[in-house]
């Protein structure tokens, strides 16, 4: 879940929608079709706009009671890279911001929806007596650091290490107001760049473990 306030006026391209199928198989088999063949998928989420701007709401609530915390720049490029990921804020049942999150859970369920359907279409990815499992979903704040970033310590080393060893795929939803941009490149070094643009309740799922993302 990411919220950006950069415009940008380029056509988005969809590779489907959520709303095309009641069938989560086929969802599934529709997404892990665009993410084998480009290594990601654009997706219309569904998600409304009022509840985009609840969301939005919601998110900068956290921000003002503190619950946003600054990351490593080597744990953000990890995650959505240090402009993508400038704050963040966990939403589990017993992090801070998720007493008033209603809406961005109700994103989250989205997120859900779509890990779910796509957990029996690639499960090659893990292999055999493996599973794809969805893990908690984050509100990314986009936007320029203010200040130098924290220290990377042993304790937020560990508390990382999990999910950048065993990720496999990213989905992220984005709140807006705005449009942005995520840009993706495969770690092979001859792979070009791609400049994705992105506008409130568009969904990537993309191979976290193929390319950078930010």
């Amino acid at each position: 879940v990411r919220m950006s306030s950069r415009r940008v006026g380029a056509a988005i391209n969809y590779d489907l929608s959520m709303s095309d199928t009641d069938d989560p198989a086929f969802l599934g088999e529709s997404i892990a079709y665009f993410v084998s063949l480009q290594g990601f998928a654009v997706i219309r989420s569904g998600v409304s706009g009022a509840v985009l701007q609840r969301a939005r709401s919601e998110a900068s609530a956290f921000a003002a009671a503190g619950h946003l915390e600054a990351v490593p720049n080597l744990i953000a490029d990890g995650l959505l890279g240090e402009e993508g990921s400038v704050r963040i804020a966990s939403l589990t049942p017993s992090s801070p911001s998720s007493g008033n999150a209603e809406a961005c859970m109700e994103v989250d369920g989205v997120l859900g929806y779509a890990a779910d359907a796509i957990a029996d279409s690639m499960q090659w990815l893990v292999g055999e007596g493996s599973s794809l499992r969805k893990t908690e979903a984050i509100v990314h704040e986009a936007g320029v650091q203010r200040g130098e970033p924290p220290e990377l310590t042993q304790k937020v080393a560990i508390r990382w290490m999990e999910t950048f060893q065993w990720q496999r795929l990213l989905l992220v939803v984005f709140l807006g107001p705005g449009r942005g941009v995520l840009e993706l490149k495969p770690f092979d070094e001859d792979g070009a760049l791609l400049r994705l643009p992105t506008e409130a309740g568009m969904m990537v799922a993309l191979r976290s473990d193929q390319m950078w993302h930010r």
